[in-house]
């Protein structure tokens, strides 16, 4: 879903940082860990997503070749952030600061991209 939509989006969805919060929480689980490196699911979750949710700049496939987004372009950051504040009352526990949040983000990007 992250890859879906910052790789055209212009503007995001509301609430939309949730979803990015969820995400850093979940990769920090074990079985989420080790499917990372599982081009099989991966390729499953990309046919999914074609038939579900098209989206013509979406470039799933180019998410195999190392190109997967999990991170906002520079022109979504501020939006992002702002979402992000306004949606912080839906996290229970502890509330990471958006900064941190975004490096998480940034290091999974990374780690999903270099294990494909």
């Amino acid at each position: 879903m992250l890859h879906r939509i910052f790789i055209g989006r212009e503007k995001l969805p509301e609430r939309f940082s949730r979803h990015c919060y969820d995400v850093v929480q979940l990769s920090k689980q074990e079985l989420i860990k080790n499917t990372i490196q599982n081009s099989e699911l991966f390729l499953k979750v990309i046919d999914h997503n074609k038939k579900f949710y098209e989206q013509t700049d979406a470039n799933y496939l180019g998410a195999l070749d190392g190109n997967l987004k999990l991170v906002p372009k520079e022109n979504l950051s501020g939006e992002l952030k702002n979402d992000y504040w306004e949606t912080k009352n839906m996290i229970f526990g502890e509330e990471p600061e958006f900064d941190v949040l975004i490096k998480e983000l940034k290091e999974l990007e990374k780690r999903i991209n270099e294990s494909i």
